[in-house]
């Protein structure tokens, strides 16, 4: 797992319309939670940006919930 997380360079990029599908990934549960954050604080900087500020965004999450092992998070996950 480390070696998806420790990269010098951070190459994830965000488009105008953005969509993840992590369903498969349901077999490396110990992999999915920590991805899933990743995308969502990578996620939440970009959506932040000060030249994107007036910008109409959505940001929906479907189902993420069922991917949190960790109670705390999945409270998070789940809020509306």
């Amino acid at each position: 797992m480390r070696a998806l997380f420790d990269n010098l360079e951070d190459s994830l990029t965000f488009r105008r319309l953005q969509c993840f599908d992590f369903a498969a990934l349901t077999s490396y549960p110990m992999l999915l939670e920590p991805l899933l954050f990743y995308v969502l604080h990578r996620a939440s900087a970009t959506i932040r940006r000060r030249r994107l500020r007036s910008a109409l965004k959505i940001f929906a999450l479907d189902e993420a919930g069922r991917f949190v092992q960790d109670e705390h998070s999945r409270r998070i996950s789940r809020k509306p």
